[in-house]
């Protein structure tokens, strides 16, 4: 697990640890795409790093796969 997980709550950890389980069980091809809508800092990414996941949020953030937008309005074709 990596060091920024492990500081979570464990609440939050729960949360994300669900998100992750209900991704295996719909089989989500690892080939596939997730958008994380409001996921700054990416943690969500964290989570799974074997998926490509894009995190969308207003926040500036540097990390790789980060999208700078709202969930109102997807900057997406």
């Amino acid at each position: 697990m990596r060091p920024a997980i492990q500081q979570l709550d464990f609440d939050v950890y729960q949360r994300f640890k669900g998100i992750c389980e209900v991704i295996k069980q719909i089989r989500v091809s690892e080939s596939g795409l997730i958008l994380d809508v409001g996921g700054y800092p990416g943690t969500f990414a964290e989570m799974i790093p074997s998926y490509r996941v894009i995190t969308l949020d207003t926040e500036h953030c540097p990390r790789k796969e980060y999208v700078m937008g709202s969930g109102e309005a997807l900057p997406f074709a």
